[in-house]
């Protein structure tokens, strides 16, 4: 059992491993990084966004606030984004389906984070860096900094890591955020499997990643028993799960 999340207004629901997210493994598995460089770029919002993980590093605002629906010491959501042509280069915009969509649809609304990669190719190690990318409901909000994600034409920026200030239910906490591309729910590490029969997890080859099945997963597949195939390590989690 390997799906992706399909997001639609905010709401999860489940979705088969695409083609696209084949072809995706495909380019994985056969990009010639020499050839030409590949500009920093995001995975595709068509097979659902991220699977994000965010990891408080300190103390919530209060003890009342160490709760499932305000500042936990984990917990889990689905963000998803597109590029788009910047004045200043790729405009990333994305939006949580914890905070959801403006309803009606706005444009302006601060629902959407908006960010700039700060520069068009990857540096040496393979990241490309958004500075701050924001997004609220005029109540709750995610304030991102320092959003890092993997890149060059063998991850595609299938992996970000950042510094999350979140602010929810009138509680406020420090988070640590890292997320996989394309979110793919499971029951058992083979689901996760690249090179699984008939259909593959469309997860790059490359991560160190298996079928996590925790509380903080339940957010994203909405069911307990139901996990996310997600890093074994902390960023960048390569070395592999997976032989084909």
């Amino acid at each position: 059992m390997n799906a992706t999340l399909e997001t639609s207004q905010g709401k999860k629901t489940m979705k088969r491993v695409s083609i696209f997210s084949l072809a995706i493994l495909v380019t994985a598995l056969t990009g010639c990084e020499s050839a030409v460089p590949a500009v920093c770029q995001i995975g595709s919002s068509f097979t659902g966004g991220y699977a994000v993980r965010l990891t408080r590093t300190g103390s919530a605002s209060s003890p009342a606030c160490d709760t499932a629906d305000t500042t936990p010491a984990v917990f889990g959501d689905n963000w998803i984004f597109d590029p788009y042509a910047g004045a200043d280069g790729t405009l990333i915009i994305g939006y949580s389906a914890t905070l959801g969509l403006p309803d009606p649809p706005d444009p302006a609304s601060a629902l959407y984070g908006k960010g700039y990669f700060t520069a068009l190719y990857p540096d040496g190690d393979d990241n490309c860096t958004i500075n701050n990318f924001n997004m609220s409901d005029g109540a709750d909000s995610f304030a991102v900094t320092d959003m890092v994600w993997l890149n060059t034409s063998k991850y595609l920026g299938a992996e970000f890591k950042g510094n999350v200030q979140v602010v929810r239910g009138g509680c406020t906490a420090d988070y640590t955020a890292l997320a996989i591309w394309p979110p793919v729910t499971c029951e058992t590490d083979d689901d996760c499997n690249p090179f699984g029969q008939p259909v593959g997890s469309g997860i790059n080859p490359d991560f160190n990643q298996g079928c996590t099945i925790e509380p903080w997963t339940e957010a994203l597949s909405g069911d307990p028993a139901v996990g996310i195939c997600f890093f074994k390590a902390e960023y960048p989690s390569l070395g592999g799960s997976f032989s084909p």
